[in-house]
């Protein structure tokens, strides 16, 4: 067992040392231009705020299964219910 994760370890220090790892990088450009987007999203009226009751009833249109009865499906788990 133990041999086991001593391979495990070599293999993904291996994966390591030849895939190159790019550092994260984000510009406020970046920010900015997604918060314009967002806004004229808005002022056209493509965003669409649903409450919780409209989401339930989208989720019993998808997954007709998923009754008050039994919980077949819930993407959130039980406390979304």
């Amino acid at each position: 067992r133990e041999a086991f994760f001593g391979m495990a370890a070599a293999a993904m220090a291996t994966v390591n040392a030849v895939v190159p790892v790019e550092p994260a990088a984000a510009k406020y450009s970046d920010y900015s231009r997604r918060e314009k987007d967002w806004q004229e999203r808005q002022a056209k009226g493509d965003v669409k705020y649903s409450s919780a009751k409209d989401l339930r009833k989208q989720l019993a249109e998808i997954v007709p299964q998923n009754s008050e009865g039994s919980k077949v499906f819930c993407p959130n788990g039980p406390s979304a219910a």
